[in-house]
C-alpha cells in the first residue's frame, strides 16, 4: 500500500469521474488486453491504483507518483507549488530573454549598422533567440490540454510548434560560435571588412539550412514535457538518440568551435602582449595602440562566448535527467537559464556602449521621489557622477600610474622609497620623450598604421 494521492496536497479528488487523458502517450507500453482499460481510466480509478502501487516496481513508486501528480489538473487538483514556481520563472526569465533581443535589434537598425559583417552576425543571434524565447515564455500554455498539465491550452499541433520553435532557436549558439570566429579573423589574421563580405554569405545560407533541418527533422519526436513540449526521451521512447542527433551534435559542435576559437584567440593575444618589450623604441607608440585595440576586442569575444556557455549546461540537465525531487534544483536551473542566452548578450552589447550609466541618469530625471522610487535615486546619486572617474581611471591604468605608486609606497626589496621615485621619475621622462619624437616622426612621415584592420568594437 501506498500514501500517494493525485493531488500533490493530500486534498480529496475534485472531479474524481474526470477521464485520466494523459495516459495516452503510454499505451504503446501496455499489453494489448489491457489498453481498453488504460483509455477508459477515470481519476479516481487512477489514485485507486496509485495507492495500491507496490510489487516488483515498488523502488519507482514515488517516481510514478510525482510523474501523475504533475499531470492531474484535469482531475481539478490544485498543481503543487514547485512546479509552478519553475512554470512562472521560465516564463520571466523568457519574456526578459525576448525583450533583450529585441532591444538590440532595435538599436543595431536605428544607427544603421545592419549592413556590416559583426552587426549581421548580432542580428542572426538575436532573431533566433526571439523564436525560442517566445516558445520559453509561453511555456505549457502550448502543450494539449489532454496531456493534463497546468495551463494547458493547446493541442498537438502548437505542441509540435513550440518544440519546433524550441529547437530551431538553438542555431542562436551556432551564430555565437561565428561570431567568435569573426573575432578570431579580425585580430589574428587581420581581415578587414572586405574579407568577410567575400565569404559571409557561403557560411549564412548553409547554417541557417541546417538549423532548419534539424528543426523539421525531430518532428516526429516532439512531445510535452515537464512546461514545455520538447524532443521526447526515455521512457516514452526506448533511446537517447533524437535528443544526441538534433540537441546535443548541433550544441557540442557550436561549443567545439567556440572553445577552439577562443583558446586562438587567447594564445594570440598573450603572445602579442609578452613580445611588447621586444619591439624598439621607436615603434612605442604604434605598439600600445594596437595593444589595446586588441585587448579591447578579445575581451569583448570572450564576453559573448561566456554568454552561451553559461547557458548550455542548464539545457543539458533538462535533457538527460528525469524529473524527480532529488532533480528538483536542476529543473529550477534549467527554468530560469535556458533562455537567457539573450539577456546575457544584451548585457554585453548594452555595457560596452556605456547604456547603463545613461540610464541612471535617466531614471534621476523622469522619476518623481517617493519611498517607491528612493533605491532608483541611490542608483542615480552614485552612477550619474561618475563618468570621469571611471575615464579618470583608465587613463591613469593605461599610463602606467597605479603602477608607480604602487612601487613607491611599496618598494622592492633594497629599494628606498627616494631611490624608486628617481627612477620613476627617470623612466617617465624617457618615455615621455620617446614617444612624443616618435608622433613627430609619424606625422611628418604622414603615414597612417594599417597593421590592424577596422575592428567593430562599442
Amino acid at each position: 500500500m501506498s500514501d500517494c494521492t493525485l493531488c500533490p496536497n493530500g486534498e480529496d479528488l475534485p472531479l474524481p469521474d474526470a477521464k485520466v487523458t494523459w495516459l495516452s502517450s503510454y499505451l504503446r507500453e501496455v499489453p494489448e488486453s489491457l489498453q481498453p482499460l488504460m483509455g477508459s481510466m477515470t481519476c479516481a480509478m487512477m489514485e485507486a491504483s496509485l495507492r495500491n502501487f507496490g510489487g516488483d516496481w515498488e523502488h519507482d513508486r514515488h517516481d510514478h507518483c510525482l510523474g501523475s501528480q504533475l499531470k492531474s489538473s484535469v482531475c481539478g487538483c490544485t498543481p503543487d507549488k514547485s512546479v509552478l514556481g519553475m512554470i512562472w520563472a521560465q516564463g520571466v526569465s523568457g519574456t526578459i530573454s525576448l525583450v533583450s533581443s529585441a532591444l538590440i535589434l532595435f538599436d543595431i537598425f536605428r544607427n544603421r549598422n545592419a549592413k556590416k559583417t559583426y552587426y549581421q552576425i548580432l542580428i542572426g543571434m538575436c532573431v533566433y533567440d526571439i523564436i525560442s524565447s517566445t516558445c520559453y515564455a509561453l511555456g505549457p500554455i502550448m502543450s494539449p490540454v489532454t496531456s493534463g498539465l497546468y495551463m494547458a491550452r493547446g493541442n498537438d499541433f502548437t505542441c509540435k510548434l513550440q518544440a519546433f520553435g524550441i529547437l530551431w532557436g538553438i542555431t542562436s549558439f551556432s551564430y555565437n560560435a561565428i561570431l567568435s570566429l569573426y573575432f578570431l579573423f579580425t585580430v589574428k589574421y587581420k581581415w578587414s571588412e572586405r574579407n568577410f563580405r567575400k565569404v559571409k554569405y557561403w557560411v549564412y545560407i548553409p547554417l541557417n539550412a541546417l538549423g532548419l533541418g534539424l528543426a523539421l527533422g525531430a518532428i516526429p519526436f516532439y512531445d510535452e514535457g515537464l512546461y514545455n513540449c520538447c524532443i521526447m526521451r526515455p521512457p516514452v521512447i526506448e533511446t537517447y538518440l533524437p535528443v544526441f542527433l538534433f540537441n546535443f551534435l548541433p550544441i557540442g559542435i557550436a561549443v567545439l568551435i567556440l572553445v577552439i576559437s577562443s583558446t586562438m584567440l587567447c594564445l594570440d593575444v598573450y603572445t602579442h602582449e609578452s613580445q611588447s618589450n621586444k619591439y624598439s623604441i621607436g615603434n612605442v607608440v604604434s605598439h600600445k595602440r594596437k595593444s589595446r585595440l586588441t585587448r579591447k576586442v578579445f575581451w569583448q569575444s570572450i564576453f559573448y562566448v561566456l554568454s552561451a556557455v553559461v547557458v548550455i549546461p542548464s539545457m543539458v540537465l533538462g535533457m538527460v535527467l528525469s524529473y524527480n525531487t532529488e532533480n528538483q534544483k536542476y529543473f529550477y536551473v534549467n527554468a530560469i537559464m535556458a533562455p537567457c542566452q539573450g539577456t546575457f548578450n544584451a548585457i554585453v552589447y548594452f555595457h560596452r556602449r556605456g547604456v547603463f550609466r545613461k540610464w541612471s541618469m535617466v531614471l534621476g530625471m523622469v522619476l518623481s521621489y517617493n519611498p517607491e522610487n528612493q533605491k532608483y535615486f541611490y542608483v542615480n546619486a552614485i552612477m550619474s557622477p561618475f563618468q570621469g572617474t571611471f575615464n579618470a581611471i583608465v587613463y591613469f591604468h593605461r599610463r602606467g600610474v597605479f603602477r608607480k605608486w604602487w612601487r613607491i609606497m611599496f618598494p622592492r626589496d633594497g629599494e628606498s622609497r627616494t631611490r624608486a621615485t628617481s627612477s620613476i621619475r627617470a623612466t617617465s621622462s624617457a618615455t615621455a620623450t620617446v614617444a612624443m619624437s616618435q608622433s613627430l616622426h609619424l606625422a611628418n612621415q604622414r603615414r597612417p598604421d594599417h597593421s590592424l584592420p577596422e575592428l567593430e568594437v562599442h
